[in-house]
């Protein structure tokens, strides 16, 4: 990571088929998440989130497991916390 990012409140969001589903869901974290970690133990994480992607085939999506009321719903989480106390 070229950005240590010091004090800074930190939010990471991962977009991918491999968690669209909630069976998918906690593996998927571990496994895109947990190297983040880490690598970076001492980012200020506020939130961590994983979002279904879209798949497309020849410009057409053949799995789509976006939610987009989910990705809404936590970026205003985050704005939430992002907010000076």
């Amino acid at each position: 990571m070229k950005n240590d990012f010091g004090d800074s409140l930190v939010a990471i969001y991962i977009s991918s088929n491999e968690v669209g589903t909630e069976k998918s869901y906690p593996d998927a974290l571990k496994k895109y998440m947990a190297p983040i970690r880490e690598k970076t133990p001492h980012l200020n994480l506020v939130a961590i989130e994983e979002f279904g992607g879209c798949m497309k085939i020849m410009g057409k999506p053949s799995v789509d497991l976006r939610d987009p009321e989910k990705v809404k719903q936590w970026a205003e989480s985050v704005g939430e916390k992002l907010q000076p106390k």
